[in-house]
């Protein structure tokens, strides 16, 4: 079941909640409809949908619709071992990970910020890669998370000597 979604929860982040459009559909037919239909309408900057299953002919439309009116398009599709084809641009895996508590929350064994492992796997013109990013409560940002941006810039010698 799709997470629901709190449209005054959209303002901090600069989303006018009156100028969201939700369609609920239960059929992945009806939610393909929707979203090529506002894709084509050049009424909305962004659509998003979620499916289980999607063709290639169906992922190609959804492209050609998103390329028509430069609308960002964001499908949200179930995890699985080895990804289906698809017309789309970019390719990502997103999951969880586990936080790194820092300063106070680490005395206290508390958790830290959310984390996610992120992997580009398929990009058009780009080149895939895996990082991984955290939310920033101070900042209401996502940035690579400690363990890789505090990193030294040069590689440790781990040469070895006799």
């Amino acid at each position: 079941m799709p997470e629901k979604i709190y449209p005054p929860a959209l303002t901090p982040y600069g989303l006018d909640p009156s100028c969201l459009t939700v369609v609920k559909a239960t059929r992945d037919t009806d939610v393909l409809w929707a979203m090529e239909e506002a894709l084509r309408s050049s009424s909305f900057v962004a659509v998003l949908g979620e499916l289980k299953e999607i063709s290639m002919t169906a992922s190609r439309r959804l492209q050609l619709a998103a390329e028509e009116n430069d609308a960002l398009t964001i499908l949200l599709r179930p995890a699985t071992k080895t990804p289906r084809l698809s017309a789309a641009v970019q390719r990502w895996r997103i999951m969880a990970t586990p936080s790194h508590p820092r300063g106070f929350a680490a005395m206290l064994n508390e958790p830290g910020n959310a984390c996610w492992k992120t992997t580009l796997f398929r990009s058009r013109g780009g080149t895939p890669g895996a990082w991984l990013l955290e939310w920033c409560d101070e900042t209401d940002h996502l940035a690579l998370a400690p363990p890789v941006c505090d990193r030294p810039d040069q590689p440790h010698n781990a040469g070895l000597t006799g």
